[in-house]
Parts: structure tokens; sequence; C-alpha cells
């Protein structure tokens, strides 16, 4: 993935090639990013800001082995 001046601007990209969603410790692996859910508060408070239809659904999954939370992040857009 290449370098983008804003992780959120990363994200948003990141999150449109996968329309199925992906979990925090995916996002984190292919961006690098080590606090998915700060740059996803990020993302949203952009879109707010410039008015874009976008909302990214944060989605519970459970615990996995080591006792951590697995979320998974799913873009949602209004394309008019």
């Amino acid at each position: 993935m290449p370098k983008k001046p804003y992780k959120h601007i990363a994200l948003l990209e990141y999150l449109r090639e996968h329309p199925e969603g992906r979990t925090t410790w995916q996002i984190s692996q292919d961006t690098y990013d080590c606090a998915v859910h700060t740059t996803v508060n990020d993302l949203m408070k952009y879109a707010r800001r410039n008015n874009l239809p976008l909302c990214v659904k944060c989605e519970y999954k459970g615990i996995n082995d080591n006792g951590r939370r697995i979320f998974l992040y799913t873009l949602i857009e209004d394309k008019k």
C-alpha cells in the first residue's frame, strides 16, 4: 500500500479496496497502523468536516486465543 500523508486517507482507500470489511489485525498488518480505532475516528471526523456520505461500521466479532477483542470494520458509502 503506498504511503499517504494522512493515515485516515490511506485507511479510506484501503477499506474501499475491501468492501467485505477487515478486522483490526488485518488493517494493522496491511497498513502498519498500530492505532486502528483512532485512525477510524480521524476518518469519521474528516468525513463530517468535508460532508462526505460515508460511515465505518465497527462490529464486535469475539475474542481471539490471546484474549484480545476482534472487531470488523466495514466502509459504508452512500453513492448518490
